[in-house]
């Protein structure tokens, strides 16, 4: 995968495996949950994740907590700087639109009882 420079790449995430981008020790994955630790309880669980190269990586991520989900931007230092995780942005994210065929389903029943309700 080429990635530009200064932008964001997508990779994997396996959450069930507690895999991050082809990390099979799960170091990644627990490095990045460290941080969001200062914000969230576990279970922590990371949904989707991309990447920045820049002195270091930026992971951005979208993780959930019990029913809420949230964006979070986590720098990974570079080893010769100890290599540590920090949190640099967090906030809640932006909820996904309604699913249409659930609406439609959940209109359809609200009618079905309003003509049940006028007969």
């Amino acid at each position: 995968m080429t990635q530009r420079a200064g932008g964001y790449a997508s990779v994997r995430v396996d959450a069930k495996n507690r895999l991050v981008d082809g990390d099979t020790s799960g170091d990644l994955y627990a490095g990045l949950e460290q941080a969001l630790r200062q914000k969230l309880e576990p279970p922590i669980v990371i949904l989707a994740a991309e990447r920045q190269v820049v002195a270091g990586l930026n992971w951005r991520i979208l993780v959930q907590s019990g029913d809420t989900r949230y964006e979070a931007v986590i720098l990974q230092k570079l080893p010769c700087h100890g290599g540590e995780f920090v949190l640099t942005d967090f906030k809640p994210a932006a909820q996904p639109p309604p699913d249409p065929v659930s609406s439609l389903q959940a209109s359809e029943r609200e009618r079905e009882r309003e003509c049940e309700t006028l007969e």
